[in-house]
């Protein structure tokens, strides 16, 4: 069980420092107030793996948000539902950036 628990913390650990970093590259973004790194949980990290892949889709961000409200999570100030809003809207812009056939 100490070895699960250590990489389940390796997990929350990494996922912490993929926000941070996304944080420090997205500086510019009003958004990132929103969202304390310390309280993402592990599918939030999931989520910006996926992002940073290129492989994040807004199907997978609604199901999250939908996650979060059954849940009762997704309250104003809530680090989860606040990523995956901030992440929907980096895709929505990006893909109207690529139908314009510019770069965002």
């Amino acid at each position: 069980m100490e070895i699960e628990g250590g990489f389940e913390q390796l997990n929350i650990n990494s996922g912490e420092m993929l926000c941070r970093q996304l944080q420090i590259e997205m500086a510019g973004d009003p958004h990132w107030e929103d969202i304390d790194c310390r309280k993402i949980e592990e599918q939030d990290a999931l989520l910006l793996q996926k992002f940073v892949g290129g492989g994040l889709i807004e199907e997978d961000l609604n199901k999250r948000i939908e996650e979060l409200e059954e849940s009762g999570k997704c309250d104003p100030g809530d680090s989860s539902c606040a990523l995956a809003a901030l992440l929907r809207n980096k895709i929505i812009v990006n893909k109207y950036h690529e139908e314009k056939g510019g770069v965002a």
